[in-house]
């Protein structure tokens, strides 16, 4: 089976001020999978997103292909997010 194409970490963030505490601003984030043809997504099994170790569940295993892998979090801070991508066929890709 061929490397899918490019596929992309594609992320939102929308201010949601019924989380501000103290002076702390925070944002709802929506992290997804995107690619150059939206078929290669099917080729996905599973995403497991890495978050700063400070996040209540900083190593999160995401398998939804009808939400492009999406995972969401609430954060006041900007942060890394570093992603394997687990292929249907065996292989991994790090994005």
């Amino acid at each position: 089976m061929p490397t899918p194409g490019k596929l992309y970490l594609v992320h939102t963030a929308r201010r949601d001020r019924a989380f501000d505490k103290d002076d702390l601003r925070y944002f709802r984030v929506r992290i997804h999978l995107d690619a150059d043809d939206a078929t290669m997504l099917d080729e996905v099994s599973e995403v497991t997103y890495y978050l700063h170790e400070t996040f209540k569940e900083p190593i999160r295993v995401v398998r939804d292909r009808q939400n492009s892998f999406e995972g969401r979090t609430t954060v006041w801070v900007k942060f890394n997010v570093a992603i394997t991508v687990r292929l249907k066929d065996g292989r991994e890709l790090k994005l």
